[in-house]
C-alpha cells in the first residue's frame, strides 16, 4: 500500500513508515479500548493520513532496512499460542525471585488459563511487568496476544 501510494520516493522509508503507523495504531487503539474514548473514525482516518504523508514527505534519514524488517519477522512470533505463552511465563517464574513482576506473571498465567479478569486487572499486571528488564519480551508478546 505504501508503494501504491508514495511510488519510488517512499520505497526507502516504507519500512519506517509502516512501523510508524503500527506505532499510531497501536496507541490510538490503546486510548479507545483502556480509557473507551468514543471513536470518531472519520477524524481518525484523517489524522492519521495526514501524519503519514507528513513523514513519507519530510523523512530523509531512514532506519528500517528491508534485512532489518525481515529479521523482525523471524524475531516476533508467527503463531502466539496459549500454550506457547504459558511456557514462555513458565521458564520466566522460574527465573525471577519472589517479587511484584513474579506475582503478576503468575496471575497472568491464570488468567490465560481461565480468563477472569477485567481489562484494567490485566492492564495492571502488564504494567508491573512492562519496565523489568527480564520480563520486557514478555510483556511485548502479552501485548501482541491481548492486542493490546
Amino acid at each position: 500500500m505504501i508503494e501504491r501510494l508514495y511510488g519510488n520516493s517512499g520505497a526507502a522509508i516504507k519500512y519506517d513508515l509502516m512501523y510508524c503507523i503500527r506505532g499510531f495504531m497501536g496507541t490510538y487503539s490503546h486510548l479507545f479500548f483502556f480509557y473507551n474514548f468514543t471513536v470518531d473514525l472519520e477524524a481518525l482516518s484523517r489524522s492519521l493520513e495526514e501524519k503519514t504523508n507528513l513523514l513519507a514527505k519530510h523523512t530523509t534519514i531512514p532506519f528500517i532496512s528491508e534485512e532489518l524488517a525481515e529479521l523482525c519477522k523471524i524475531a516476533i512470533p508467527e503463531e502466539l499460542t496459549k500454550e506457547k505463552m504459558i511456557k514462555s511465563i513458565n521458564q520466566k517464574i522460574m527465573e525471577l525471585e519472589e517479587s511484584i513482576e513474579k506475582e503478576s506473571l503468575v496471575l497472568l498465567k491464570e488468567h490465560l488459563i481461565k480468563p477472569v479478569y477485567s481489562p484494567a486487572i490485566v492492564k495492571g499486571l502488564l504494567e508491573n511487568i512492562r519496565n523489568h528488564p527480564q520480563c520486557k519480551w514478555l510483556s511485548y508478546l502479552f501485548s501482541q496476544y491481548f492486542g493490546t
